[in-house]
């Protein structure tokens, strides 16, 4: 006897970026003008993004989902389908091979989107190279809610942020920080590529732990600006 069909990918239907802008947009009823007022980006470029002139990159992407209040997954997701509450919560998977996932891509870095048929995913991984070899090249520095996990992969990079000094990481070495503070990757060799996980949940100002007692104490979380660097 067979074993049943994936839910997570079954029946998929590949479906723009932009497409999914367009039909959010509409769904909202919000003029480009709106959006662009919601979001930052400009006019022209929302609208070359939904008719697929440009790409979504990342940073716009990010923008996006925090002007229309979204998960930014609902832009890379490769189902139409919308999942099952218990789908968010419990059971699913996503196995991937070598050469999937949705391609996000920009002047200053290549990324694919890993599980990207998984929507109102905790975190979004990501495997990409870094092409920017300076600051200005980079251009503006990207900031978005959660914290984000780097990892080198391959080559070197120098890593930006508006808090700190520049670091420079190796292949082997990772940093983990608050993607609210502006950050930037610049390669120092060709190729240089990278594995990211970012969260993009709202962190609350404080946790609460348990005492070997049993009685439970709210702490403060880490300050806006940590960071965490290792070999």
């Amino acid at each position: 006897m067979s074993a049943p069909a994936d839910q997570d990918t079954e029946n998929r239907t590949s479906i723009s970026p932009g497409t999914r802008l367009r039909a959010l947009r509409s769904e909202r009823k919000l003029t480009l003008a709106e959006l662009h007022k919601l979001s930052g980006i400009t006019v022209s470029t929302l609208s070359k993004i939904e008719t697929g002139r440009v790409s979504l990159t990342y940073g716009n992407m990010m923008k996006l989902a925090g002007a229309l209040d979204i998960d930014p997954s609902v832009f890379l997701s490769i189902s139409t389908s919308t999942p099952a509450v218990a789908q968010r919560h419990r059971g699913r998977k996503s196995v991937s091979r070598a050469g999937q996932g949705m391609n996000v891509g920009s002047g200053v870095y290549d990324y694919v989107h890993l599980a990207s048929e998984l929507r109102d995913k905790a975190f979004m991984p990501m495997m990409g190279e870094v092409t920017a070899l300076s600051l200005d090249d980079y251009g503006e520095l990207l900031r978005h809610e959660g914290e984000e996990f780097l990892y080198v992969l391959c080559g070197s990079l120098e890593f930006h942020t508006t808090s700190y000094a520049p670091v420079v990481l190796s292949a082997g070495q990772y940093v983990y920080f608050d993607s609210a503070m502006g950050h930037a990757y610049v390669a120092l060799t060709q190729p240089c590529r990278i594995l990211s996980v970012c969260a993009t949940g709202r962190r609350s100002d404080s946790d609460f732990v348990m005492e070997p007692s049993g009685a439970v104490r709210q702490v403060p979380t880490a300050a806006p600006g940590f960071k965490l660097a290792g070999t």
